[in-house]
């Protein structure tokens, strides 16, 4: 439950996965999956993914920090 009203927490946890394939490496895919009632009294369901793939180099999310600025 979120109890800031600026609507600010903080996510912490663990990840793990199955190995299915001796001696390659499972990565979990992670998420955040949010239950908000902003527009309904049942509450609906978000699921929020990464904006960007694990195995992907570094190199890859450079422009997320550093935006191309047209002029």
């Amino acid at each position: 439950m979120v109890e800031d009203e600026s609507g600010v927490f903080m996510v912490e946890g663990c990840a793990s996965d199955q190995d299915w394939i001796p001696g390659v490496r499972n990565r979990p895919e992670f998420y955040i999956k949010v239950l908000h009632y902003c527009n309904s009294d049942v509450g609906e369901h978000k699921t929020v993914l990464p904006i960007f793939r694990v195995y992907t180099p570094a190199t890859y999310d450079y422009h997320i920090e550093h935006p191309i600025e047209l002029d």
